[in-house]
């Protein structure tokens, strides 16, 4: 299988560009390479609304400053359609995970407040879009790869019901839908032992990362997931084979993360690929460098990571690459000045060519080809007799 992954991304308008900032040019080069993909896992956050400060009760002077403000989301739906017709004109199927912008976001349409807007928004896109596939399909299996595509959101103990979750799963209690999914898995999991179908290895997407390790307003960050964590840990006692490997593709941090995680429970390693770099603006990681993060459920390490905008392509055969647009940008710019000088070096050839073609055949040569008289010059051997009197008409006879 191939395919292509990154989430939190949809925040202002899509064009196709590829020097424009953000989804613009991440879409712009994943378009320049469909033809060597299947599909996409889109990872949740797909659409940022515009945020508008309002004053709440500006004369009470019982408020403090920063109760006095209300951030209001404003949606504008020429930037969430110009986003979502930028991944539909991939021309691609596509599989839209669910992110915190999807349940958490109350949006201002026409200044009337809507729950749930976001992500009912999505849904009627999707219905109206043959790229788009349902949520019921969150399973793919091909020569060996199995991918589990699971909603993270709701692996949250301060959460017990999602209240805009009954248009995706026609239910909103949070334990409800991790045992539905966890049962899911188990009975394919099971389905591939009985009818004796290999698996080589195991890929799961979502859009919470596991471990995180990050800046956010200025303060640092190393947060696990416990609930997501034990889930994967259930996951792993479903293998028949623990030696099989096992990638996690994440977003939510915006940044591009690759780390191992060895769980202390069932001492499995797991790589994590976190690609929150689909578009809107982006994170500050932890630390330069390899570092290690440790705590009663596991242990972290980062092998790579950077502060920009991109994507992962995914040859299942071989190991995920994450293609940097800053990168492509430079390479873009530098091909369109060689096409530039090329054609510049093209214009001049061809002028040089006119110019002698014209000099040859201002030199005598006609368009026929025949050779044009052009005036007689005199042999230089012959004089022309100066003191010679020309013969006057003979003399008639007089009568």
């Amino acid at each position: 299988m191939k395919f292509i992954t990154f989430g939190c991304w949809n925040k202002g308008r899509c064009i196709n560009q590829y020097n424009q900032p953000g989804q613009s040019a991440v879409f712009f080069f994943i378009r320049r390479l469909s033809a060597l993909f299947d599909f996409m896992i889109v990872l949740g956050d797909n659409y940022y609304a515009d945020s508008m400060t309002i004053d709440k009760k500006p004369k009470d002077k019982k408020l403090k400053p920063k109760d006095k403000k209300l951030k209001h989301k404003i949606y504008k739906e020429e930037d969430f359609i110009s986003g979502m017709n930028c991944l539909n004109g991939i021309n691609k199927p596509y599989y839209l995970l669910n992110g915190n912008h999807e349940i958490n976001d109350t949006l201002y349409v026409e200044n009337t407040p809507k729950e749930c807007y976001n992500l009912t928004q999505q849904i009627e896109y999707c219905k109206n879009s043959h790229n788009c596939i349902s949520d019921d399909t969150t399973i793919k299996y091909k020569n060996g790869i199995l991918i589990f595509m699971i909603d993270t959101t709701v692996f949250n103990e301060t959460l017990t019901d999602i209240v805009c979750y009954n248009y995706v799963f026609k239910q909103t209690n949070t334990k409800k839908i991790i045992s539905l999914q966890f049962r899911n898995i188990q009975d394919y999991i099971g389905k591939l032992i009985d009818e004796g179908k290999p698996l080589h290895k195991l890929i799961l997407c979502g859009h919470h990362p596991i471990q995180i390790a990050r800046i956010k307003k200025g303060n640092r960050q190393t947060t696990t997931n416990t609930e997501l964590a034990d889930f994967v840990n259930l996951v792993i006692d479903e293998i028949p084979d623990k030696q099989i490997p096992i990638e996690y593709f994440c977003a939510d941090f915006h940044v591009y993360q690759k780390g191992t995680i060895l769980f202390n429970r069932t001492n499995y390693l797991i790589t994590q690929y976190i690609v929150g770099t689909g578009g809107t603006d982006l994170d500050d990681y932890l630390d330069d460098g390899t570092y290690i993060i440790e705590n009663y459920y596991l242990t972290y390490t980062v092998i790579d990571q950077k502060k920009t905008y991109g994507f992962i392509y995914y040859d299942t055969d071989h190991s995920p690459q994450f293609i940097d647009t800053k990168l492509l940008i430079k390479i873009e710019q530098r091909e369109i000045e060689r096409v530039k000088r090329e054609i510049e070096r093209d214009e001049r050839d061809k002028i040089e060519s006119a110019v002698k073609l014209h000099n040859k055949l201002g030199g005598g040569q006609c368009k026929s080809g025949r050779k044009r008289k052009s005036g007689r010059k005199r042999k230089s051997g012959r004089k022309r007799k100066s003191g010679r009197k020309r013969k006057s008409g003979r003399k008639r006879k007089s009568l």
